[in-house]
């Protein structure tokens, strides 16, 4: 199979839209010398080349703004928009690109200023291509990031995995991008937190992710600012199934997500799997895939905000996200069933129920303009456990059914079976009961 580096090259080259394009190319370029306007300088040039691209006939003066300058209404060519004929060559290319948004039209403005704007076509094309093929796209690219810390050491830790410390497996593959975990590397504590703030040691190393494909510097830019906060974000989803306090200071105002070496092992395909579906917004034809990389999405927005309230009500979006409907008992049915994903004893699943009611009614007062008061603060970190548990509870039901190989339920059936399971002990297939610390958050202290 071509690599998405050939196809993209494959379709460049090809003859009838080499012929489109270098008609584009010829009429616009044409038309711009024609510009009486037009001076022997640069930006002269390239003001009349986008008025031409926009439209043969130029601007259509409408009227006047406030200030007595004339605005025009600019209806686009699209047979002449060179940017988005060229745009058109990534249409089907699999996500993550290999090219940036606009990067083709780019690359092509540097190949005609060097020619001056005064090279034929053909000419400038065959430099265009060069340029994107051994240039842009020459080589592999790869960028290395902090995602989680763990609190034994690293040669424990790889044994524990049964890893090479130094080299780990490839973890996942989006497209022909990969996400390896490349070193557990060790590291000296320095600053933040005193040793009185942890029941448990320090963290002593650094759990490092490498993202390695074939693509533009300007892409790979791009991605790093999708997949970094995706990354970090289910890595702190998987910690809060274990703990309700996951964050380490990193230094820098960092924070990152604190994992022992078992709940590293236990969560990790958990938590590729979020991100991969978050990144890619993949299988477009099942909703309930398309509902977790919501939620997914929604936390690494939510770890992102300094507002608490902001923070709130993301994490309860994602919980809407996973198993809300739309209607007039909306909100009691979402509570109903997130209850029922994760409170396994009947008696205390109405106070479960009341619990996440709360949440969503605080959510509503906030985005209404209320504050969160003092006492109210410590809802942003419990909705975000709740959110972290709710995730993973429906990813590890809907990844259970498919290891047993039985077909992904569809909306209606999961919710018809948490209705008819609400007065029933136990949780959905594959969900942990002994094992959700989120249901402290409504059963009463021991």
């Amino acid at each position: 199979m071509a690599t998405q580096v050939q196809q993209l090259m494959s379709r460049l080259r090809d003859p009838e839209f080499r012929s489109r394009l270098g008609k584009a190319y010829a009429e616009v370029i044409a038309d711009a010398k024609a510009n009486a306007s037009v001076h022997d300088t640069g930006l002269d040039w390239w003001r009349s080349i986008e008025d031409k691209m926009w439209h043969k006939d130029g601007k259509r003066t409408l009227g006047t703004d406030g200030g007595g300058h004339k605005f025009v209404d600019r209806e686009r060519d699209d047979t002449r928009w060179i940017p988005k004929i060229l745009e058109e060559r990534t249409d089907t290319l699999l996500n993550p690109k290999i090219v940036a948004p606009l990067e083709l039209w780019d690359e092509f403005k540097v190949c005609m200023e060097i020619g001056e704007f005064l090279v034929e076509f053909e000419r400038v094309y065959e430099l265009y291509l060069n340029r994107i093929e051994h240039r842009v796209l020459a080589s592999r690219r790869s960028a290395l990031l902090p995602a989680c810390r763990t609190h034994l050491d690293v040669q424990i830790m790889a044994a524990n995995l049964g890893l090479n410390p130094l080299l780990l497996e490839t973890i996942a593959h989006f497209g022909e991008l990969k996400l390896s975990i490349v070193e557990i590397r060790r590291s000296e504590r320095q600053g933040g937190l005193e040793a009185s703030d942890f029941h448990a040691e320090h963290p002593t190393s650094v759990v490092l992710v490498e993202i390695e494909g074939h693509m533009s510097s300007r892409a790979l830019e791009r991605l790093l600012v999708e997949l970094v906060p995706l990354i970090r974000s289910q890595f702190k989803s998987a910690a809060l199934l274990e703990s309700s306090r996951c964050d380490d200071d990193f230094g820098d105002g960092l924070q990152l997500p604190v994992l022992h070496a078992e709940d590293f092992q236990k969560y990790l395909n958990f938590v590729f799997s979020g991100i991969e579906m978050a990144a890619l917004n993949k299988s477009s034809k099942d909703p309930f895939d398309r509902r977790i990389a919501n939620a997914v999405s929604a936390l690494a927005e939510s770890d992102a905000q300094r507002s608490d309230s902001i923070g709130l009500a993301l994490c309860v979006t994602a919980i809407d996200a996973l198993l809300g409907r739309k209607g007039a008992e909306g909100t009691k049915q979402l509570a109903d069933f997130v209850a029922g994903f994760l409170e396994p004893t009947v008696e205390l699943r109405r106070k479960a129920a009341r619990y996440v009611e709360r949440l969503y009614d605080q959510r509503s007062r906030v985005l209404h303009g209320e504050r969160l008061n003092i006492a109210d603060a410590k809802l942003r970190s419990q909705a975000r456990q709740l959110a972290a548990t709710l995730l993973y509870a429906v990813w590890t039901h809907r990844d259970c059914r498919k290891k047993i190989g039985e077909k992904p339920e569809t909306e209606d059936q999961l919710f018809k079976h948490l209705r008819e399971n609400f007065v029933k002990p136990g949780l959905p297939d594959g969900v942990p009961p002994d094992e959700l610390v989120v249901t402290e958050l409504w059963r009463p202290a021991e």
